[in-house]
């Protein structure tokens, strides 16, 4: 199993390589270079089980833990900003499944009760069924 830190490559992919551009003027230098590298990665490990993870925007379960995580970081250059959904498309399209989510605190929590739940009615279901029997 192969999980890429596609938020990784994609940074350097953008530093990496050149400033390359379409005839249109749009930047398609990240673009490149992620493809190339997970291009290579997959042909070379041929692993059974492939996907590329992207970080979600906003904050995270670490801002809630250590209030200084990223507390300062330099905003995206608009020309990698503008590579994102098109990268994603273009990994979709390879056939690659993409991951953009990451649970903060709270969504996991509400996932544990949800998932507990619905344990719990799975067992009264259970035990509704058995009781019926004759």
């Amino acid at each position: 199993m192969v999980l890429v830190d596609g938020s990784s490559y994609l940074y350097r992919a953008f530093h990496a390589l050149p400033d390359l551009r379409t005839s249109r003027g749009e930047p398609t230098g990240a673009i490149r270079g992620v493809i190339a590298m997970l291009r290579r990665l997959h042909e070379d490990g041929n692993p059974e089980y492939f996907a590329v993870v992207f970080d979600a925007p906003g904050k995270t379960f670490r801002d809630e833990w250590y209030p200084q995580y990223k507390a300062n970081p330099p905003p995206m250059s608009p020309d990698l900003a503008q590579q994102i959904a098109h990268l994603h498309e273009l990994i979709r399209a390879s056939g690659w499944p993409l991951l953009k989510r990451l649970r903060t605190r709270s969504r996991l929590r509400r996932s544990k009760r949800l998932h507990r739940s619905r344990r719990k009615r799975m067992t009264f279901a259970r035990r509704t069924k058995s009781s019926q029997r004759p």
